[in-house]
């Protein structure tokens, strides 16, 4: 996704069938964020502020891992909020 803006937020949800997903900002790979949770979560924000103003690119990539106790790979995605 691109985005023209100086923060970005991803609202997601948690939960036991969920797996792990590699997160770029520019080009940049930020990390694995791991989804899994033994029981559901809702409305759960992973953000990043702070950016130089302009337009941006975010990707969110399943990764195909799992936490061992995750019974999917599953990535959700609920919302992307996008700050000026």
């Amino acid at each position: 996704m691109s985005f023209t803006g100086t923060g970005v937020r991803w609202i997601v949800a948690k939960g036991p069938m969920l797996g792990k997903a590699n997160i770029y900002l520019d080009g940049v790979f930020l990390g694995q964020v791991d989804l899994y949770s033994p029981t559901l979560e809702f409305r759960v924000s992973l953000e990043r502020f702070g950016l130089m103003p302009g337009t941006h690119s975010l990707v969110i990539e399943v990764s195909g891992a799992k936490n061992t106790a995750a019974s999917g790979y599953i990535v959700d995605l609920d919302a992307l909020e996008v700050f000026p």
